[in-house]
């Protein structure tokens, strides 16, 4: 798992996984559904990076 945050809307959780096959993410998802509090589990894949690794901005320009 690269990261897990917290977020709003209709869903609690983000997780950020990286497997090398499928097989591997399967076996997170059933870990994860045998959790007690897990009711629903949603799944979106990445097809390709666009941009990655710019920085964020510490203060707004000109202040």
């Amino acid at each position: 798992m690269i990261s897990c945050h917290v977020v709003s809307g209709s869903h609690d959780y983000l997780l950020e996984v990286v497997v090398g096959a499928l097989g591997e993410y399967e076996q997170i998802v059933r870990r994860l559904q045998a959790l007690p509090v897990v009711q629903d589990i949603n799944s979106s894949f990445a097809i390709r990076c666009v941009k990655s690794g710019a920085p964020l901005p510490l203060r707004a320009h000109g202040a």
